[in-house]
């Protein structure tokens, strides 16, 4: 019978035996195996329907029947049937486990990486274990090579966009892909949830000392026992860390119980710590930052420009619109603050509408108290303290107005 050759949908490449699934639809049997066998993916390539079985055979018309199929036998692995020997032979040519520089068989895989070590060659076992390959289809590199490989890739990797396996510097130790580094990454080390939360995503540190030691160097730590065992205790601003201290620890810390002492940055709080000081303080530790931080941050910079770009034309067409917008929310806000809610009672405007007009003297108005700063040490005080709750100085209240909590 003449062979007729056929082109596999997948791969393009020509064949002469192929995969026909209960849709109808055809693939060369190395595809359909690593779909079914290597992914377990049982859903056709084309249509997406799912199918129990495929049929191995030279005829891409032959659609598998339910009532046929006791006469073929089956393939367990594939999840297959094969039509003739042809098709048998052809699906156990994709398995076998051969050698690229010699054409030798092996019974086993194991068999198969201890013959090639006579040719001074060896598998990339990243490789082998994920890149969802067959035996045959393996790579083999020498001691040069495999070097090269892993690190930035070698010419042939280049071709087809390979620079080499990212390696996590911490470990010394390489990951198939970026996926799988970022999965070791995200549970074998520790990010700053500080500098993440800033905009410095995917800087890692090999332990919690060191990120603790960062913490110290660049941010606002508590050094408190109590908080250095809960570990995480950390602020972004100075006066958020001393907002702390003084209610956590104002038994323990004199030094933060003088309203003075209160700071608003970097600044105030290294003037407290000396030790912490830019002109002594030495850099805290050097994060690790993964190559494939370096094209998402840039991806999302791009984005970002874009956006801007796009948002710059929006708001040059409407900056009239929003100025005038400003002005009258301004003037509005100004009037609501001069006209607060007179009470004036209607015996005196009985009296006033008979008698001369009214003196420069303004009546009272009621304003609804808010929590208020305290003008010596800028605490900001709740709406029922009549006291500053950090130095005791007296709230000042606006003359000629009631105040109501109400």
């Amino acid at each position: 019978s003449k062979i007729i050759m056929l082109e596999c949908v997948i791969c393009a490449d020509t064949c002469n035996e192929v995969a026909v699934g209960k849709c109808g639809h055809y693939c060369c049997v190395r595809c359909s195996l690593r779909m079914r066998e290597l992914y377990g993916d049982l859903k056709c390539s084309i249509c997406k329907d799912e199918s129990d079985y495929v049929l191995f055979t030279n005829n891409p018309l032959h659609t598998p029947v339910a009532s046929e199929l006791s006469k073929f036998s089956f393939d367990a692995n594939g999840k297959g049937y094969f039509v003739s020997n042809t098709s048998k032979s052809e699906v156990e040519k994709v398995r076998e486990c051969a050698c690229r520089t010699c054409g030798y068989k092996a019974n086993t895989f194991v068999n198969l990486k201890q013959h090639v070590r006579k040719h001074n060659k060896q598998y990339c076992l990243l490789c082998v274990e994920y890149s969802k390959s067959f035996p045959s289809e393996l790579k083999q590199f020498t001691n040069t090579l495999i070097h090269q490989h892993l690190n930035k890739g070698t010419d042939e990797d280049h071709k087809i966009g390979f620079s080499g396996h990212p390696k996590c510097e911490f470990c010394n130790r390489h990951f198939y892909s970026d996926d799988e580094l970022f999965s070791h990454l995200s549970k074998s080390h520790e990010e700053c949830h500080i500098c993440r939360a800033n905009g410095k995503r995917f800087e890692y540190y090999k332990s919690y000392s060191s990120l603790e030691e960062h913490f110290q160097q660049e941010h606002f730590l508590c050094e408190d026992p109590a908080c250095l065992e809960k570990k995480f205790v950390v602020f972004s601003t100075g006066l958020d860390l001393e907002a702390h201290q003084i209610s956590m620890h104002r038994s323990r810390s004199s030094r933060y119980l003088d309203p003075r002492a209160v700071g608003f940055g970097v600044e105030s709080y290294r003037s407290q710590n000396p030790r912490n000081d830019d002109s002594n303080r030495r850099r805290g530790p050097k994060p690790f930052v993964p190559s494939f931080a370096h094209d998402m941050n840039r991806s999302s910079r791009f984005s970002r420009n874009t956006n801007s770009s796009s948002n710059n034309n929006n708001n040059n067409n409407g900056a009239v619109v929003n100025a005038n917008r400003s002005k009258v929310n301004a003037n509005t806000s100004q009037s609501q603050l001069a006209t607060n809610v007179s009470v004036p009672s209607h015996k005196n405007n009985e009296t006033n509408s008979n008698s001369t007009p009214p003196s420069n003297t303004r009546p009272p108005t009621i304003s609804k108290l808010s929590d208020w700063t305290c003008g010596a040490c800028t605490y900001l005080n709740s709406a029922s303290s009549d006291a500053c709750e950090m130095c005791d100085t007296k709230r000042r209240l606006s003359s000629g107005v009631i105040h109501t909590s109400l």
